[in-house]
């Protein structure tokens, strides 16, 4: 465990402190990692196959950014979702000490953000908690009424049609 060591009095009650390590700590390392997966693959590149003509390449890019950009953004409104917010600082409440969780704070500043992320979730009900949070807003499928599901089937036509053409 952690060592506990001054804490700013920012966060009095037990309550305070498990919301301050939700935003500060959990909430702030989901966004990180989003924005790193953006970074990464939100150019959609790499998604076609490489025979696939290059209009067909072109538009199925497009159409995953702007999938993949979307998805992001609903992790960010998920994970900051007042409700949900509450309702996981209570199973930090339920799970650690006030104790523990002033020590997860005061780590803040010497404990790489991952890892210290990764010490408050090895409680398995905070992990579990965790899991089932992020569970719902995984990207899965687009919802085909959505700007990115008509985007995604608008590419797959292009495509479609594009092969036949070249076929």
């Amino acid at each position: 465990m952690l060592a506990v060591t001054s804490v700013p009095s920012f966060a009095a009650t037990p309550l305070e402190l498990a919301h301050e390590v939700n935003t500060q700590i959990v909430t702030r390392q989901v966004l990180n990692e989003g924005q790193d997966f953006l970074r990464a693959f939100g150019s959609g590149e790499g998604i076609s196959s490489p025979e696939d003509p290059p209009a067909c390449r072109q538009a199925i890019q497009t159409a995953m950014a702007g999938f993949l950009s979307a998805g992001v953004k609903r992790l960010a409104d998920g994970i900051q979702d007042p409700a949900g917010q509450a309702a996981f600082d209570q199973v930090l409440i339920q799970s650690y000490t006030a104790a523990e969780l002033k020590a997860f704070l005061a780590q803040r500043d010497d404990v790489a953000l991952p890892q210290l992320m990764a010490a408050v979730l090895a409680a398995p009900k905070v992990r579990a908690a965790h899991d089932a949070r992020m569970e719902v807003f995984t990207l899965g499928d687009p919802d085909p009424a959505s700007p990115e599901g008509m985007g995604m089937q608008r590419a797959k036509e292009t495509c479609d049609r594009l092969r036949a053409e070249a076929g």
